[in-house]
């Protein structure tokens, strides 16, 4: 069990005060790495780093606003200055505007790409020239969606495309940077309880089609993707690079 240990690491995980980032920091944590949460509101990262810091986990945060690709890679010194350098980064943070094609705004489309897409590859290029300076392996996990491969029930223009987008991003890095032993994967979750997510649950129509949807026939929970996650940042998933981990309940593997 000592190949799932993150003893002696140092993980920066973005969209880390909620849902599945906070997951995911908890158990890195758990599994010994110390943790730099970062997220846009100073207030919300606080008590997320309080409440982990009360399980006994090494945790700092870090002001990061993914929409604003131009200023994370100073942020990223700053965070690397502050807390010193990182192994693993979790590419959590994304949002969402649920809006049909016809009338989704270019303004929108182009600010939920910029978070979920535009910034996780700012930032992951950032984290990526660190370790090459330093000449150190790393890890990089992007949180994508079911919706990196399927169009969604519900409008989803700009998210789909975001997170399309990601997983090439993923394959793409992948490939350039194992040269430098710098393994890139992403998980693909399905449907899991989170604050994005709470308008779904509310829609019975939508929950009466994903109760027949999902073989499992429950919503997924964000510690669910989080063991994941930990195989592709540990030792035990040292193979495992360019490759998309679906964690949905049975939804893509079936018509």
């Amino acid at each position: 069990m000592n190949r799932f240990r993150l003893d002696g690491r140092r993980a920066l995980v973005t969209g880390g005060s909620r849902g599945i980032g906070r997951a995911i920091a908890a158990l890195y944590a758990e599994a010994g790495a110390e943790i730099v949460l970062a997220a846009r509101t100073p207030e919300t990262l606080e008590a997320a780093a309080a409440a982990l810091r009360a399980d006994g986990a090494r945790v700092g945060t870090q002001v990061m606003d993914l929409a604003a690709p131009d200023t994370l890679a100073p942020a990223f010194a700053e965070a690397a200055g502050r807390h010193g350098p990182f192994d693993i980064l979790v590419n959590g943070a994304a949002v969402s505007v649920r809006a049909p094609a016809l009338a989704l705004t270019l303004a929108d489309f182009e600010r939920v790409c910029r978070a979920d897409l535009t910034g996780a590859f700012a930032l992951s290029q950032a984290f990526a020239a660190a370790l090459v300076a330093r000449g150190a392996p790393g890890r990089i996990v992007n949180v994508a969606s079911v919706a990196s491969a399927f169009a969604l029930r519900t409008p989803g223009t700009a998210y789909v495309s975001a997170k399309s987008g990601l997983i090439g991003l993923t394959r793409q890095m992948a490939l350039e940077l194992a040269p430098h032993g710098i393994l890139v994967n992403a998980l693909a979750p399905g449907y899991v309880e989170t604050d994005m997510t709470a308008g779904f649950r509310d829609d019975a129509a939508f929950e009466r089609w994903r109760a027949a949807r999902v073989p499992l026939a429950r919503w997924g929970r964000p510690e669910e993707i989080a063991g994941p996650a930990l195989l592709l940042a540990a030792e035990a998933g040292s193979f495992i690079t360019g490759s998309v981990l679906t964690v949905d309940g049975g939804l893509c593997a079936c018509l």
